[in-house]
């Protein structure tokens, strides 16, 4: 479980240069060259215990759908896994629709691949991945009720075809 995704081959100058651009002064997203992958912060993307995304987000989701399309980045597969931290969900509301953290983390994901696709990234370039709370980039905050923030994210990893 702790196997992190494939990593991308190295990714074009260009398209490189095009996230990093994008990037860049962004408060909801971030982009790591050396593993071709653009992270979302969950809690600017949605509302507690939704898979909805915030009204707030579109633009910047769409903004980056622009670059995937590109010439360069079709020549490259999408992942977009879903992560938790290891907060339990309370909400009776948020249990029916999200029982667990995996729940969530999976229904989330699926909401990005929704308006990626609807957005004309080709639904065969991406699959779609949950992890909940068992994939943290820093460890969980044990009895804290505001949750560990950095674990609540989407990644879109940008991997080679097939993979």
């Amino acid at each position: 479980m702790r196997r992190p995704l494939p990593a991308a081959t190295q990714l074009p100058a260009e398209l490189i240069s095009l996230l990093n651009d994008w990037a860049i002064n962004r408060d909801l997203a971030t982009f790591e060259p050396n593993s071709g992958i653009v992270r979302f912060k969950s809690s600017m993307l949605f509302r507690p215990g939704s898979d909805e995304l915030e009204s707030t987000a579109l633009n910047t989701v769409k903004s980056l759908i622009e670059i995937l399309n590109n010439t360069q980045a079709r020549k490259f597969d999408i992942i977009i896994a879903g992560h938790t931290d290891n907060q339990p969900i309370k909400n009776p509301r948020t249990i029916r629709r999200h029982p667990t953290n995996m729940h969530l983390s999976v229904h989330r994901a699926i909401s990005v691949f929704n308006i990626m696709a609807n957005s004309g990234v080709a639904p065969e370039r991406m699959s779609v991945r949950g992890f909940g709370e068992y994939r943290p980039i820093v460890p969980n905050e044990q009895n804290s009720k505001k949750g560990t923030p950095q674990n609540r994210r989407i990644e879109i990893h940008i991997v080679p075809k097939g993979v």
